[in-house]
């Protein structure tokens, strides 16, 4: 089989070859020289590099030709999924279409299906509706309080802003129409604790997942923020929610992805992706039940089993994790002073711990990834009170600080 892979980031962060056996498939490479050259030296593999990641469909269709052929194109990250797609309609390979990609990208798309499917959603209008579409703004019953202003494909909640009112929204928005009307929507803010549910669907159904709850939002790390979230013992009745979500909106196999609001009513859908969550909850989801996540994807979309077979690593096991994930966009520009480091490196419930290195400069743009964050950890429990217990204790005694020069650990 020829399998090539869009390689979004550093190879380590999905691990290819615990599901791909590289001397029995013919498998390619495309991504950035950083990223290229992070790929381990004793994998068999044809390696090819583009130079902007925000344009791989085109740089990837000059740089391996015209005439290529593939059975198959994989991308495990949300900023490749559309290129993935692009590239399979151009070389006529099977798999998920632009069109079944942007039903888990596009959030007005994802959440029209999920409405349409009898699915509690937030109230919600494109920007581009709501000014030129008279008919949608009339006849959309409008809300009155807090709005969320949100980009249409972004994740991690950059570009999002939130007013005290829909009115506020519109005001800014009349002012500010040219920047958002393309692609913002306008949607209403719900006041309740956000919860995520991790997991594999294979042929439609959902066949492994565990459920977690922010303690902080993801709107709150993008703010700088650290980042919390604690498994949950779900009621039985989320996962046949979940499943539901799953069949609106046409995910076929994969990695989910899906947050959602847990309200007195019952949960209420935020978004899903077709893809491993961020942060530590790749992490997570092993420690809970040895599968790891990536490589179960992979295998699925290959399907060849051979190297990775989730049924046979499924164990869980009933100890609760959670996790904390340190930002650093919002600090100024230099290294990670790490203020109370060894509160963390001796916790006695510590599981998991990566510190940025070094002599790496802290990253400016929003991310989640281990070794791009200055902290990021999992630690374990006998149950959801105790860790989240934990997880603050960590937040109130661990600080990070942006300095001019490396500070050796």
């Amino acid at each position: 089989m020829k399998i090539l892979i869009l390689l979004s980031h550093p190879y380590q962060y999905r691990q290819f070859e615990k599901s791909i056996n590289h001397d029995k498939h013919d498998v390619s490479y495309v991504g950035t020289k950083k990223n290229i050259q992070t790929i381990p030296a004793h994998l068999k593999c044809f390696k090819f590099e583009i130079k902007a990641p925000l344009d791989t469909f085109e740089e990837t269709k000059n740089v391996i030709g015209q005439k290529a052929h593939f059975d198959r194109i994989i991308s495990l990250w949300e900023r490749g999924l559309l290129d993935a797609a692009k590239l399979r309609k151009h070389w006529s390979v099977p798999g998920s279409t632009t069109e079944e990609i942007l039903k888990v990208r596009h959030k007005v798309i994802m959440k029209t299906l999920v409405k349409n499917a009898g699915i509690e959603a937030p109230k919600f209008i494109s920007v581009k509706d709501f000014f030129e579409n008279k008919t949608a703004s009339k006849t959309e019953k409008m809300w009155k309080g807090k709005t969320v202003l949100k980009p249409f494909l972004e994740w991690a909640s950059a570009g999002i802003k939130i007013f005290d009112s829909f009115e506020s929204a519109v005001n800014f928005l009349s002012e500010n129409k040219k920047d958002y009307i393309a692609s913002f929507e306008m949607e209403e803010f719900i006041d309740a604790d956000i919860c995520h549910l991790d997991g594999l669907v294979v042929d439609g159904k959902i066949v492994l997942h565990a459920s977690g709850k922010y303690l902080t939002s993801n709107f709150d790390f993008a703010k700088g923020k650290v980042s919390l979230s604690v498994q949950i013992d779900p009621e039985k009745k989320l996962f046949g929610w979940a499943q539901k979500v799953v069949s609106a909106v046409g995910i076929k196999n994969g990695a989910i992805h899906l947050e959602f609001f847990q309200t007195p009513r019952g949960p209420v859908f935020l978004e899903i992706a077709n893809r491993c969550g961020g942060g530590a909850f790749v992490n997570e989801l092993e420690l809970k039940t040895n599968v790891y996540l990536p490589a179960a994807e992979t295998a699925v979309y290959i399907g060849d089993f051979s190297l990775y077979d989730w049924k046979k690593h499924y164990n869980e096991n009933d100890f609760v994790y959670g996790s904390f994930n340190f930002p650093a966009h919002h600090l100024p520009k230099g290294y990670a002073k790490i203020i109370n480091a060894d509160f963390i490196k001796n916790h006695p419930n510590l599981v998991q711990l990566q510190f940025i290195k070094p002599n790496r400069k802290l990253y400016s743009e929003v991310t989640s990834q281990a070794g791009r964050v200055p902290i990021m950890g999992t630690i374990k429990g006998k149950d959801e009170q105790s860790v989240t217990k934990m997880l603050y204790e960590i937040v109130d005694k661990v600080k990070v600080e942006s300095v001019p020069k490396p500070i050796l650990r």
